[in-house]
């Protein structure tokens, strides 16, 4: 300040105490080397915004690290359900592709070894080896179809309709009758509609009535009903032993009672699929009187009524 009056320096503006008060002080120089003016103002107001300021960010600074701490814990917790499902997903595929090694397996071998036998004879009566092609080459193309329809339960991009579920199951009781005229279907269908696939719907429905006429004895009896969204299908057959019951849906699966026919052993496995693809469920239990009793549930299923 000396120097600026002294004319030395030239103006000089800074903060200071004075008396225990902040300032914030102008030292000016006089004309002609006059002396200084010196103007000064009291910093209290800025001090007590800028402290008010420094707690606000404090604050701030907190709740945004906490903030920051509870959402990475949700994602966090998301991502490691995801990454469980991930894991799941490739394990059920690993599962698939485990058992249809094994179950290809002996169709293939079959037909290798009887393509071998007409070669290594090609002059004989083979007839009945030929007889043998063509059925493990029908059961060869049911396998890879079925493989085919559990790939396809896995995505989600069919388009959902609105599917009139009482004429679906009488379309599949027609195509029943034709395939096994042997059997003697009765139906009681309540008219009602539901948001599905079609496609997916109705091979459900086939599979089901395939397995009671499979299961049936000649002449015998499949009764199918549909009440309040539930399909039941029950068959007069030897039925399923208690061991076996829970896990007939389970792919591949095949009973005591199931290994003598043909199949394989996917039909049930994929009517699980589509009943949990449309938010419900299957079920099966011993039928009074014997045989077997399998409900589809479709929880979305309404009634219509008649006009």
């Amino acid at each position: 300040d000396r120097a600026v009056a002294a004319g030395r320096a030239g103006e000089r503006l800074d903060d200071r105490d004075a008396a225990g008060v902040h300032l914030r002080a102008l030292t000016t120089p006089l004309p002609r080397g006059q002396g200084a003016v010196m103007l000064a103002r009291s910093l209290a107001g800025v001090d007590e915004a800028l402290g008010r300021l420094r707690l606000v960010l404090a604050l701030l600074c907190l709740g945004a690290t906490a903030l920051a701490a509870l959402l990475g814990a949700r994602v966090a917790g998301r991502f490691a359900v995801l990454l469980e499902r991930v894991e799941a997903a490739q394990a059920a595929q690993r599962a698939l592709v485990a058992d249809a090694s094994h179950e290809l397996r002996t169709p293939v071998t079959a037909l290798r070894t009887n393509a071998e036998l007409l070669r290594e004879h090609p002059d004989g009566d083979h007839r009945a080896v030929l007889d043998d092609v063509v059925e493990q080459t029908e059961e060869l193309a049911a396998l890879v179809t079925d493989l085919i329809e559990l790939a396809r339960g896995d995505q989600r991009d069919d388009e959902l309709q609105d599917v009139r579920l009482d004429a679906l199951v009488g379309e599949a009781l027609e195509r029943a009758r034709r395939h096994a005229p042997g059997i003697a279907f009765a139906a009681d269908l309540e008219p009602s509609a539901v948001d599905g696939v079609p496609e997916r719907l109705g091979r459900a429905v086939n599979n089901l009535l395939d397995n009671a006429a499979s299961f049936s004895p000649a002449g015998g009896a499949v009764e199918v009903t549909l009440r309040g969204g539930e399909l039941t299908v029950r068959d007069h057959g030897p039925g399923v032993p208690a061991p076996d019951l829970p896990h007939i849906f389970d792919r591949f699966y095949r009973g005591e009672n199931a290994r003598e026919r043909a199949g394989s052993g996917l039909g049930l496995a994929i009517v699980r699929q589509v009943a949990e693809r449309h938010g419900g469920g299957v079920r099966a239990a011993a039928a009074p009187g014997g045989g077997l009793s399998v409900t589809l549930t479709l929880p979305g299923a309404r009634p219509i009524e008649a006009a």
